[in-house]
């Protein structure tokens, strides 16, 4: 078994953990939303310190790949490729949808389906549609809730069960409610323990000089409401 310093910064919170295999042996997760250029590094720096190991220890970088919010996955995704450069270490990257995933999907029946979600603002989310052996029945895409959202699904025999951190806004646009369970999460860098051990096994690596974040959508960039300049 591989020791790995997972980063998860696609969401609103950013976390960290140092795994030994399966068992995790330091973790930490900010207190604050979106603010992950100000507390990312501080997370590593004290996951590091309660391991008791040196970065240069590390068998590999794990990192949320998106997608998520665009300056948080380039913050993630800025410092996993510094540290792998440095200690001349492989990066691991995995899909943010498959983190949010994965802690439903020992619990999942033969009749169900896992919809994650990442919230995009307004009545929009990125969402995919995943079975119990995490195989794609749905593209990862931009959807926006509507009323009759996923009744193809469950018109074909399908129960549903909708998480992340969309779950709560996916539930007040949805009208009909039978046969769907909605479970409001947020992915943290413990959910990618397993996932990274599996992706380190099988030597599914990035490369670290040419990996980008999945974004799906531009960024949101306005224009300043107050002129900078008096």
């Amino acid at each position: 078994m591989a020791t790995i310093l997972c980063i998860e910064s696609s969401a609103d919170y950013c976390s960290v953990c140092i795994a030994d295999g399966e068992t995790i042996i330091a973790s930490a997760k900010s207190e604050q939303t979106y603010a992950h250029s100000k507390y990312l590094a501080v997370l590593i720096k004290d996951c590091i310190k309660q391991s008791g190991m040196s970065i240069q220890l590390m068998d590999a970088v794990a990192l949320s790949a998106g997608p998520g919010s665009y300056t948080s996955l380039r913050v993630g995704a800025s410092l996993a490729k510094g540290i792998c450069y440095s200690i001349a270490k492989p990066l691991i990257t995995i899909p943010s949808l498959h983190i949010i995933a994965y802690p439903f999907l020992s619990a999942l029946e033969s009749t169900q389906l896992l919809i994650p979600t990442i919230d995009a603002r307004r009545d929009e989310a990125y969402i995919t549609v995943l079975d119990s052996d995490m195989k794609q029945i749905e593209a990862l895409q931009a959807h926006i809730f509507i009323a009759n959202s996923f009744n193809h699904l469950a018109d074909n025999g399908h129960k549903l069960i909708i998480c992340g951190n969309a779950a709560d806004k996916a539930g007040r646009l949805i009208q009909d409610h039978s046969g769907v369970k909605f479970i409001q999460s947020e992915p943290t860098a413990k959910d990618m323990v397993s996932l990274s051990q599996e992706y380190f096994a099988s030597e599914s690596f990035a490369d670290v000089a040419y990996f980008q974040p999945e974004y799906l959508k531009s960024p949101n960039i306005t224009t300043p409401k107050k002129s900078l300049i008096p």
